[in-house]
């Protein structure tokens, strides 16, 4: 079993920054960087709402 890989909060910008620019739909994004859509999804809710700091994973 592999383990998950851990994005940072300047990878996780890059990437809904990719997907915002239209270099690639959702389903492409995700494939890309072997992550779920769903993932993806949840970054630019938490982004939207809350800025860079809502990409930064919590200690707890």
């Amino acid at each position: 079993m592999s383990k998950r890989k851990k994005y940072t909060a300047e990878e996780k910008y890059q990437i809904i920054r990719e997907y915002q620019e239209g270099l690639g739909t959702l389903s492409d994004i995700a494939c890309k960087y072997n992550i779920y859509r769903k993932t993806i999804t949840q970054w630019i809710y938490k982004f939207d709402r809350y800025g860079t700091e809502g990409l930064v994973d919590s200690s707890t």
